[in-house]
């Protein structure tokens, strides 16, 4: 077993978002922390990565060819490639993405 704690990943704070960076044994990761303020639906979209959602608070919809909803304690998986969107967020919904890739370059 091996922990990394918070004060050793690379830390990204964006407004209503926090991202930390991971590395372990050649495995990265990205773990967002994401407050829904705004009822925003974006384009359907894929990451290069498999991505995990867990919804913690308040309720969203994710959509691959269907429209699924989340509740708190929920878990949806994309796979690497997947196109899917998020849809009718709860305004203050909470949700953690761990998104199993390196980190976007800049």
């Amino acid at each position: 077993m091996k922990v990394i704690r918070s004060d050793e990943a690379k830390a990204l704070n964006r407004h209503k978002e926090s991202r930390s960076y991971y590395q372990l044994d050649g495995i990265e990761l990205c773990l967002v922390h994401s407050t829904i303020s705004d009822v925003v639906e974006p384009d359907f979209h894929a990451h290069p990565f498999p991505e995990i959602v867990i919804c913690l608070e308040g309720s969203i919809s994710v959509q691959t060819l269907f429209a699924t909803p989340l509740t708190p304690g929920d878990l949806v998986y994309f796979e690497a490639g997947e196109h899917h969107r998020s849809l009718r967020p709860s305004p203050g919904a909470k949700l953690i993405a761990i998104k199993l890739g390196p980190p976007p370059r800049e």
